[in-house]
């Protein structure tokens, strides 16, 4: 008796290993599955003006960027240029105010960065998991924003009114990001012909 009950016990243990390799399995290939249609999904959403856009990543030293973070910093770069220009034609204290703008500019460029791979980063996670990395990020992000501002401005390395306006170079590339996409959509086409 005590053998039949020692045998059903080891049946029982193999059937339910078997059975956690098999929930294991489905697990994996559900998240692959629901990664391919991310992917699938982001390479249709660039592709809104029917034109064939190359959504690859690029490599800056070790970090991948993705064509948005691409597009994201020549808004940053067009931001600078522009804010550049009215600074020498306006400003009082240009070399101080050029500072802190490039500075703030700078810190866009960074933020940038470090969205593009945190989002990057937030797709291999399921639904609560990315919500809650993306979260964190971003958070550490402003943390990290507010202190460099702080550090400006008691520094006085630059001027902090300017560096403000400097980190809103992140927020004006985002509403020039479309105009941005369409150029290098339409540049990549060109060269494709």
């Amino acid at each position: 008796m005590e053998d039949n009950l020692q045998n059903t016990k080891t049946q029982t243990t193999v059937e339910m290993k078997k059975t956690d390799k098999i929930q294991n399995m489905n697990k994996k290939q559900n998240r692959d599955k629901r990664l391919k249609k991310l992917k699938r999904n982001q390479i249709q959403n660039t592709d809104n003006d029917n034109t064939e856009v190359d959504v690859s990543e690029s490599r800056i030293g070790s970090f991948r960027i993705n064509r948005t973070g691409i597009e994201l910093i020549i808004g940053n770069v067009i931001y600078y240029i522009l804010g550049q220009i009215l600074i020498l034609i306006f400003a009082d204290r240009k070399l101080n105010v050029s500072i802190g703008f490039i500075l703030g500019v700078i810190i866009s460029v960074l933020m940038t960065f470090h969205m593009t791979i945190a989002i990057e980063q937030a797709m291999s996670f399921n639904e609560r998991g990315a919500d809650r990395h993306v979260k964190k990020t971003t958070a550490a992000r402003m943390i990290l924003c507010f202190i460099a501002l702080i550090v400006i401005g008691i520094t006085q390395v630059g001027d902090i009114v300017a560096a403000l306006f400097g980190v809103m170079a992140l927020k004006v590339s985002a509403y020039l990001q479309p105009l941005t996409h369409k150029v290098l959509a339409r540049k990549s086409t060109e060269k494709g012909r």
